[in-house]
């Protein structure tokens, strides 16, 4: 699976195509310069998302990129933790 994300912006326009069932995996993948996998990886990530067409009213990209990226979210600072300065000191 691809490990890079793409902007946003993209990224919804490979839902727009797909789910408009407009174009092919293999074709929005050339309309959007990016490779078949990371389109079958967006639309499977969608999927499991709950995402439907047409996204829903008020999702913006950082919203989308969450719901895309679940475990892209960033720790609270207190989650987190501080790193061992023993160890760093070494």
């Amino acid at each position: 699976m691809a490990n890079t994300k793409l902007s946003m912006r993209k990224a919804r326009e490979i839902l727009r195509i797909c789910w408009g069932g407009s174009l092919s995996a293999r074709q929005a993948a050339g309309s959007c310069g990016v490779g078949r996998v990371t389109v079958r990886e967006y639309l499977d990530r969608a999927q499991q998302a709950g995402l439907t067409r047409p996204l829903p009213d008020g999702l913006d990209d950082a919203a989308l990129e969450m719901r895309l990226f679940p475990s892209a979210a960033p720790l609270d600072a207190e989650k987190r933790g501080m790193p061992s300065f023993e160890y760093i000191r070494s």
